[in-house]
């Protein structure tokens, strides 16, 4: 139950739910979280930090940077029915336009 809680809470924030978003689209490291959401790298990493803590994200070393990727999670799993929902949830106008930046 308390890791069902962190997720959620994780997720329940606006700029998390932006980052989840994005990684939908394709892995991303922290300079790119950084670009699309125009924020300092100490605030982008803290939100990928929290995220990765609460076992919805990955971070795999990528050369310079650390590249993060959304979860394996198993099937079933909380982690991959707050993934779902997070693919599935329509799109508000500012998700769309995160997700189009992140694509290039």
């Amino acid at each position: 139950m308390y890791n069902l809680l962190r997720m959620l809470k994780a997720a329940g924030d606006e700029t998390r739910l932006r980052v989840l978003r994005m990684l939908a689209v394709k892995p991303l490291c922290v300079c790119e979280v950084m670009s699309v959401l125009r924020m300092a790298q100490s605030t982008a990493s803290k939100h990928l930090k929290l995220l990765a803590e609460s076992g919805l994200i990955s971070a795999a070393p990528g050369g310079s940077w650390t590249i993060y990727s959304l979860a394996k999670a198993p099937a079933g799993s909380p982690a991959a029915r707050v993934l779902e929902l997070v693919r599935r949830a329509q799109a508000p106008d500012q998700s769309r336009k995160d997700a189009a930046l992140a694509k290039d």
